[in-house]
Order: C-alpha cells, then sequence, then structure tokens
C-alpha cells in the first residue's frame, strides 16, 4: 500500500530526463537508475522514491488516462512510523524550492492539481498510515515491535541531525546514532546506542539503553570475564541492557544544559560514573537483536499508546 502523488514542475516548462537527474544528482541519499530516484537515509532508515514520466505515456498514479506533460511521481509506503512522513516532507520542500510544483493527489481532492503544500501532504499520508496501522492492530497474529510516537520521531530526529550535531562539538566527542532494538520478547522496542571504547560519547536523550561494544577493554571495565567471544551470553550482537536516568550525568558539552558524556577512561570518570557500572555489572544479559526502522510502529497509531 502507498501513498502516491504526482509532482508538476511549474518552473520547468521543457522538464525531461535530463533534468528529473539533474534533481537529485549530487545528493547522495538518492540511488539514481533509469527513471528512477529512490531516496534512502542510512542514518534513519527512511526511504521513498521519485519517478520520471514522459508525457503521452500511461500515468502510474491514476488521473484517468495518460500523462499530458512530463512530470514527476512521488510514491512512500504506508504502514510505517510517523517519522517517514516527516522526512517526506523535507525533501519535497527541498525539491519544491527548485521546482515549483502542482500536485494532483489521487487518495484526496477535487482531480485538480493544487499547490503544493507540505501540510496538507503530511495531513493525507497521516491519515492513510493511520488507517492502514489500524488494520493491522486488528490483526491478533501480527507480530509487531512499537514505540510510541513521540519517542519513535525523537529518536528519529536525533538520527537526522546526529553529523550537524557531530560537526557543532567537534572530534573530541562522539556523537553516536540511536538504535532500536527488541530484547526478551517485549512488544515495545528500546533505544538504545553504541557506547565506543575509550571514546567520550553523547548521550541520546531519548536512549533508554546502551550497546557496549564488544572488545576486552569494555569487558574489564563492566567487570565481564575476558575469554571466547562466544562465552556465555556476550557474543557479537548480545550486550548488556543498561537503564540510566539523570543522576548519571558524566560531563556535559555544548553550553547549557548541554549533552550528558560518558566517559570510558576510569581516569577521567567521575563518581557519578559507579552508579552506571554498578547497574551494568548488575544487569542481566541476553540477546537482543536491531530492529529495522520499518518494522517499529507507532504505538499510539495502533491504539496501543
Amino acid at each position: 500500500m502507498t501513498y502516491d502523488l504526482k509532482l508538476i514542475p511549474k518552473n520547468m516548462p521543457d522538464f525531461g530526463l535530463g533534468q528529473f537527474r539533474a534533481l537529485f544528482e549530487g545528493d547522495f541519499r538518492y540511488a539514481i537508475d533509469g527513471v528512477q530516484a529512490n531516496y534512502g537515509n542510512e542514518d534513519t532508515e527512511v526511504y521513498f522514491g521519485f519517478g520520471f514520466c514522459e508525457r503521452g505515456k500511461a500515468d502510474q498514479v491514476d488521473t484517468g488516462g495518460s500523462a499530458a506533460q512530463n512530470h514527476l511521481q512521488f510514491e512512500i509506503n504506508y504502514m510505517r512510523p510517523n517519522c517517514f512522513g516527516l522526512e517526506a516532507v523535507m525533501a519535497l520542500e527541498q525539491l519544491h524550492a527548485i521546482a515549483e510544483f502542482e500536485v494532483y493527489d489521487p487518495q484526496f481532492g477535487d482531480g485538480q492539481p493544487k499547490p503544493y503544500s507540505s501540510e496538507v501532504f503530511l495531513r493525507g499520508w497521516q491519515h492513510g498510515n493511520s488507517a492502514s496501522l489500524k488494520v493491522m492492530a486488528d490483526d491478533e497474529a501480527a507480530y509487531r515491535l512499537t514505540l510510541p510516537q513521540e519517542r519513535s520521531d525523537e529518536a528519529w530526529s536525533w538520527n537526522y541531525h546526529s553529523d550537524n550535531l557531530q560537526d557543532r562539538l567537534g572530534g573530541d566527542v562522539f556523537v553516536p546514532k540511536c538504535l532500536l532494538i527488541s530484547a526478551g520478547g517485549a512488544v515495545e522496542a528500546r533505544i538504545a546506542f553504541l557506547w565506543q571504547t575509550y571514546v567520550p560519547t553523547v548521550v541520546p536523550p531519548m536512549a533508554d539503553a546502551i550497546m557496549l561494544a564488544d572488545v576486552p577493554e569494555q569487558r574489564r571495565l563492566f567487570g565481564i570475564p575476558v575469554g571466547r567471544k562466544t562465552d556465555g551470553d556476550w557474543r557479537p550482537g548480545l550486550v548488556d541492557r543498561l537503564l540510566f536516568g539523570e543522576d548519571v550525568v558524566i560531563n556535559r558539552v555544548g553550553g547549557e544544559p548541554g549533552y550528558a558524556v560518558l566517559l570510558s577512561d576510569p581516569k577521567t570518570r567521575s563518581r557519578n560514573a559507579d552508579k552506571l557500572f554498578d547497574r551494568a555489572r548488575a544487569s542481566a544479559q541476553y540477546a537482543i537483536s536491531k530492529c529495522p526502522r520499518d518494522q517499529v510502529l507507532d504505538a499510539d497509531l495502533m491504539g496501543e499508546g
């Protein structure tokens, strides 16, 4: 199930395949293949696509006939977390600033092109997405992982802007990406991040779990026996679940209130770090797995929030 738009570039009266490709070239998030430009952001795992439709050929967006002029076709899946729509808005706005789209939306409207509106697009996609997710929620057999939409959007926003934050804070600290993980068969996913060994690591404020690097130095730091990588429950892909709160503040960067930083070097960490390490030593270890972003759905939209 997809949400489709026909985008007519008013600023490009002679819009052709070359101009279509030029809209996306230079942006590493787009993979251009023939008449397709597929968006994929490795940081956020959000994806959607654009296609080039030539005048006189059958229109994949159902407008009741062949295309009257060259245009773009936009397609984004339903049954996705809300952040897919939020990131699509950003991409559409960037292109609209160049091409000034008129939009035909077969899902809504009277069949006439309208000026592009991010608000109208997002409202339309969210409406269809919510309906599709509620249908999924009615399927008792459907296994799904969920997160409250607010937390899901926060994790997405952190990842989307993490490179800019890294540039702002500089190279003395590491800004990790948020990872969504499943653990112990729980229905609600956890938001985790990777703590690199001996690298001061910024704590994403919305994270509630830490993934430890599987290296001897970090094992010793947490009192975990050093041996084969497959010893017990400690092997690649398995981590300690580690809950922590604002009482565990080791250092801060970026002004007030700033961002909490975990310092792996015992010589530089503060006494408050002991609380963190005590919880790590006491926590049970069990297998977890990283969850693809498109498989962690918004609990609120499925009637679970």
